[in-house]
């Protein structure tokens, strides 16, 4: 409206309006008129226009221009309005005033129709977007507003449906959760703008990744090489950007797969590793302690009896057999395995013995912990070259000189000497217990006597160094008794006494022995101081004068008999 009306008065114009709300939780603005200390006026574009004349300055006396000049224009004329914003003008002409060059006069009048523009800002945090909005910590929000005419009255805003409020300053938004905020701005005519709002998450919750091992462990706590550990990450708003990890103080790397210990040594380690989400919120570190066992168990070999080294071979009897052991340094045994001259690989659960056919072998051997290190296939200085020795000693005996064997029998004296003997080519001869009758047995160390006249059982037993046996036994007769010697004269005698009888020329005298086990070899005699001569006929007494007559007999062991003295007379 730019009406151009010369007449000085004062207009005095009135009004009244609410705008209305768009919610109910939207703040309510008044439409009014301002006029500031300097006299500018500035009028909402939506308030009517009613026009009063006052004669006087106070507007004392002011009418309202209420009648149009035409009939039909009436129902138009009241209210007036402004044909749109901006700076338009009350005009009069003072045609009688000399001073003005330009006669016309004008009464500015600011029409604002234009509702300020208000910005929020989100700053002072990391910002991530997806199908939400994210920032991390230290969000910040910073509202501004701006017009063009009558300036900003109010800024209000609203957090998650909360009142309206009067925005002061720098908000901060310290509580992890979404947020919706609604903001708004007015200015001082009462031009208010839409409700803006904006919504976003503030995550302020780190990442959590969980550990997780397989393959080859022992409670998560013992690891192997061949171990694999898997980080998962979660987080459950922005979203986890990257998880690193390190072993003990090295340097971190970033994770994309599963990891795995191989390269560490045997022993303690850390696994340190830590995840960190879209908008910067950092996991603390993460430890995983862990043993990590590359070392296979050590596996030891006994053979349980019956075995010798001999010029580096391991002789070992049927019944030996081969124990095995193993010690772990960490995990625990878990299996230990064995193979007999490169055979079928076979698990070790109590002593084994070899195949029971004579011969060379080799054992080896390898442990397996309870994370599968396994070791290699190994043997040692004993089970690498062994020998089982299947064959008992070859044994026998011999006896020594006096001795007879007749009628089946082997017929000995005191003097005879026994000799046992065992020969074994193989681990090689070890001992021989011998058993005397029903006596205890006693190891053989010399050559035996048997002392006792009679018949005796000898039992002997040779051993080779593995306690492979033979035993053999024999009967022998121990005869220590010489012939028992007799003699008779052809003639009585003729005269003398007991001591010393008479005999008459030509008797002859018969000489005889007896020997009840193997009988008489030979019987000596001696005649006064003719050489001692063997006897095989009579002796014919053709001497006279005294004689002594000694006799003795020998057995076919060469036991002989006390010597047997007589004397006599021949006359």
């Amino acid at each position: 409206m730019k009406p151009s009306i010369r007449w000085l008065c004062l207009l005095l114009i009135t009004f009244s309006f609410l705008e209305k709300g768009h919610s109910q939780e939207r703040p309510l603005f008044e439409l009014k008129v301002i006029k500031d200390p300097d006299g500018t006026v500035y009028w909402p574009l939506a308030l009517p226009v009613y026009v009063q004349l006052s004669p006087q300055p106070e507007g004392k006396e002011a009418v309202a221009l209420t009648k149009v000049k035409e009939e039909n224009m009436k129902e138009f004329g009241l209210p007036m309005k402004w044909d749109g914003p901006g700076i338009h003008y009350l005009r009069h002409f003072d045609k009688l005033n000399n001073k003005l060059a330009e006669k016309e006069i004008d009464y500015p009048v600011n029409v604002d129709g234009q509702a300020p523009t208000t910005t929020l800002k989100l700053q002072g945090a990391p910002f991530y977007s997806s199908n939400k909005h994210y920032y991390g910590k230290g969000l910040k929000g910073l509202i501004t507003a701006t017009d063009d005419m009558s300036k900003v009255a109010s800024t209000q805003f609203s957090i998650n449906g909360a009142a309206f409020t009067e925005y002061t300053g720098e908000l901060g938004f310290n509580e992890e959760r979404e947020y919706l905020i609604k903001y708004l701005s007015a200015d001082r005519v009462g031009n208010a703008e839409e409700t803006k709002s904006k919504e976003f998450t503030v995550d302020l919750t780190a990442p959590v990744t969980k550990y997780s091992a397989a393959t080859d462990q022992l409670e998560e706590k013992i690891l192997s090489p061949r171990t694999l550990i898997t980080l998962v990450s979660v987080d459950n708003l922005s979203g986890v950007k990257k998880t690193v990890y390190s072993f003990d103080n090295n340097k971190p790397s970033l994770y994309y797969s599963k990891i795995s210990p191989a390269l560490l040594t045997d022993g303690e380690h850390i696994l340190n590793y830590s995840s960190t989400d879209r908008v910067s919120n950092e996991e603390s570190n993460q430890p995983y302690s862990f043993y990590l066992d590359k070392i296979a168990p050590v596996v030891t070999s006994t053979i349980d009896a019956n075995f010798v080294k001999v010029n580096g071979i391991m002789y070992v009897a049927k019944a030996s057999a081969i124990q095995l052991s193993a010690t772990d340094n960490k995990a625990g045994v878990k299996d230990v395995f064995y193979s007999v001259n490169g055979g079928v690989e076979t698990i070790y659960n109590t002593a084994f013995k070899l195949p029971q056919k004579q011969g060379q072998y080799v054992v080896k051997y390898r442990g397996a912990d309870k994370v599968n290190n396994k070791g290699p296939f190994v043997t040692d200085d004993d089970l690498g070259n062994i020998f089982l020795d299947d064959t008992a000693p070859t044994i026998s005996h011999e006896i020594s000189s006096p001795k007879v064997f007749t009628r089946d029998t082997l017929f000995i004296t005191k003097d005879s000497k026994i000799t046992l003997k065992s020969i074994d080519y193989q681990s090689g001869s070890a001992r021989i217990d011998y058993q005397l009758d029903k006596s205890a047995n006693e190891t053989y160390a010399n050559p035996i006597q048997l002392v006792a006249d009679g018949k005796h059982t000898v039992s002997y037993t040779g051993y080779d160094r593995v306690n492979n046996s033979k035993t053999k036994d024999f009967l022998v007769v121990v005869d220590n008794i010489a012939p028992k010697v007799f003699y008779f004269f052809s003639l009585e005698k003729i005269g003398g006494g007991t001591r010393q009888p008479f005999y008459p020329v030509g008797t002859r005298i018969y000489l005889a022995a007896t020997d009840n086990v193997v009988g008489t070899k030979a019987i000596m005699y001696k005649l006064n101081s003719q050489p001692e001569s063997l006897y095989n006929q009579p002796i014919v007494l053709l001497t006279k004068g005294s004689h002594i007559l000694k006799v003795k007999a020998t057995d076919a062991l060469g036991n002989q008999s006390a010597e047997e003295i007589v004397e006599f007379f021949v006359k």
